[in-house]
């Protein structure tokens, strides 16, 4: 996201690998360290897979869009090949 609104605010091309599809969940940093830590000092947790995130899940390239309009860029999409797994 960092990248998208750099490249955003300087007008030039957002690149996205593959058709933009992809999707991520967010969260916010402070939530994220919270949980974090938490779950380090719970003895609860210990040897378990914790998911922290949210349920909401945004494509890439409705990111890259958003971030376009919220900056009023004039950045165009230029999309890659998709990486390899």
């Amino acid at each position: 996201i960092a990248k998208f609104i750099k490249l955003a605010l300087k007008n030039q091309d957002i690149t996205i690998y593959g058709d933009g599809t992809q999707s991520r969940t967010l969260c916010y940093i402070d939530d994220n360290i919270d949980a974090t830590v938490n779950a380090f000092l719970s003895p609860e947790w210990e040897n378990t897979t914790i998911n922290i995130g949210n349920d909401n899940e945004t494509s890439v390239l409705d990111i890259a869009h958003k971030i376009i309009s919220m900056t009023n860029s004039s950045s165009r999409i230029v999309h890659l090949r998709p990486l390899k797994d």
